[in-house]
């Protein structure tokens, strides 16, 4: 059975695309170095003829500062975040979003599902259509690696994962896929949510 969920890319296999806007048919959805200097003992004869010998005192070692910069934000077991982006102010709000959207498609749990989208896309989400779209679907493998600024201003987060679905749920009868999709991060109420993509965006996926 074919039901796209056109949600944020192209509605994946089995609902494992993103929300762009309605729902349709055909779901497919030096450190500074150490200083160190050390002196030889020095033999000083006294005044008696007596050979006496004094030993310099310690070197003093001049070592770095510890570093105190923050190591880039690496995400959780369901969503990574590649090192390039762990340091974006926005990483660990764009992974909140997005456990939230795998673990909703997992668990089925699409009445939380629809409250990560702006409020004008969630007027095309059923959540029935969507149970029904997503019903063999489980994804994995979440991963974002870019997040950047988009032309119209919002904070776009590339993330890849794959997807595995019954062969009637998938694009070109796919039972496992991977996906490349942009997710647009946007204010809505004091928060982020997901919003819709410009119109000439589109996934990327090929199979496994």
């Amino acid at each position: 059975m074919w039901i796209v969920v056109a949600i944020l890319a192209t509605c994946t296999a089995a609902g494992t695309a993103v929300a762009v806007a309605a729902v349709a048919s055909g779901h497919h959805s030096a450190s500074a170095n150490a200083a160190s200097s050390s002196n030889p003992e020095a033999s000083t004869p006294s005044s008696q003829g007596i050979l006496r010998t004094e030993t310099a005192p310690p070197t003093e070692v001049a070592t770095s500062p510890t570093s105190t910069a923050a190591p880039p934000y690496a995400g959780n077991s369901v969503v990574s975040v590649a090192p390039a982006a762990g340091h974006h102010p926005l990483a660990p709000t764009a992974v909140g979003l997005l456990t939230r959207y795998f673990n909703d498609i997992d668990n089925r749990t699409f009445d939380d599902y629809i409250f990560l989208f702006s409020q004008d896309m969630r007027a095309e989400l059923d959540p029935a259509t969507l149970a029904d779209g997503y019903r063999s679907t489980s994804d994995s493998g979440g991963r974002v690696t870019e997040l950047g600024v988009v032309a119209d201003g919002r904070t776009a987060a590339t993330v890849t994962f794959t997807s595995h679905q019954d062969a009637a749920d998938g694009p070109d009868g796919e039972t496992c896929t991977n996906w490349t999709v942009k997710f647009f991060l946007q204010r809505e109420s004091g928060g982020y949510v997901f919003g819709p993509h410009p119109s000439d965006y589109h996934a990327l996926h090929v199979p496994c």
